[in-house]
């Protein structure tokens, strides 16, 4: 037996192999039900480990108004209130492109005004 294989799913073979020898629960279904059951467990929990690896940085970047929320809830209010600044800037550029003369908007300035503006 791979003991470097998950316990769940050590458990889930050792389930499909004494259930081939085992009368009572030949044909219950019991054995392929619960050996599936911790081969989806072992899937749950990798999907949850990659998700706390990836979200690792909400905690450590986390401020007092983050304490005791969710990290998704974190991510989220973090990227909207990225987006109401990213917003207000170029609304800001837009209004300084509009307003200042063009001789103070040299070449250079105005094209990273510009390029700025057409992001979208």
């Amino acid at each position: 037996m791979n003991t470097k294989q998950p316990l769940a799913l050590r458990l889930a073979d050792r389930i499909d192999y004494h259930t081939e020898y085992d009368l009572e629960l030949a044909g219950t279904g019991i054995d392929e039900q619960a050996a599936a059951e911790l081969r989806r467990l072992h899937n749950v929990k990798l999907a949850f480990d990659e998700w706390i690896d990836k979200t690792e940085w909400v905690q450590s970047t986390g401020d007092a108004r983050e304490l005791g929320k969710h990290r998704a809830d974190v991510m989220r209010e973090r990227v909207e209130r990225l987006h109401s600044e990213n917003e207000w800037l170029r609304g800001v550029l837009a209004h300084v492109k509009a307003t200042l003369p063009d001789d103070v908007l040299n070449g250079h300035l105005k094209t990273m005004i510009d390029s700025t503006l057409q992001r979208g």
